[in-house]
């Protein structure tokens, strides 16, 4: 392949057969954020690096949804890379089904899906919301997850039960008299600021 032109690599690749040998260079001078992979130290949140584009967002909530409570929603900031950091590069929001959470580009979103997660859609489900952090208690079946903390992911109508995803990554079903509620009952959004390009 060495002295290929770039626009003939992907038919040569294509016809190679195994068993082969391939050696990848880089072009260029390497930096750190070549693979665009990020590193992120949750343990240190920053204040916002650009509090104006924060604003924007929540007024830019409250003015498509007058009747919720956007600025309720508490966010936590992060660097989430050395290249651009005044710019949000994304947010996480916590709670929803599947992982647990969702990964969006636009603040103003991420408030509005945080926003809704948070709110009480019926009276089984207690005083909980979507991405609040949860602590178990009072189970008598299994009295070993009593004190364990996790996340309320979805509320369950059918069964009356809370999807919660514990520490150590299990997801439980979990009535709601049998969770005390911590932080987040508003909904909640991890920011990240800066690539890593």
């Amino acid at each position: 392949l060495a002295g290929l032109a770039r626009e003939a690599l992907p038919l040569a690749l294509q016809n190679l057969r195994a068993p082969c040998t391939l050696v990848f260079e880089q072009e260029g001078e390497a930096n750190c954020g070549d693979d665009h992979i990020v590193a992120v130290n949750l343990t240190r949140p920053i204040s916002p690096p650009n509090p104006s584009k924060v604003k924007a967002a929540f007024v830019q909530v409250a003015t498509a949804y007058p009747k919720a409570s956007p600025e309720l929603v508490e966010l936590s900031h992060f660097v989430g890379g050395p290249c651009d950091v005044d710019e949000i590069v994304s947010c996480l929001v916590l709670g929803g089904p599947g992982r647990g959470w969702t990964v969006v580009s636009k603040l103003s979103e991420a408030i509005k899906l945080a926003t809704s997660r948070s709110i009480r859609r019926c009276e089984a489900q207690g005083d909980l919301a979507g991405g609040q952090t949860v602590k178990i208690r009072g189970l008598k079946a299994r009295p070993d997850l009593n004190g364990e903390m996790g996340l309320a992911l979805k509320f369950a109508p059918d069964s009356g039960r809370w999807l919660v995803r514990l520490r150590n990554g299990e997801g439980k079903q979990v009535k709601p008299e049998n969770l005390l509620g911590l932080e987040g009952a508003h909904g909640r959004v991890y920011v990240f600021w800066g690539d890593a390009r």
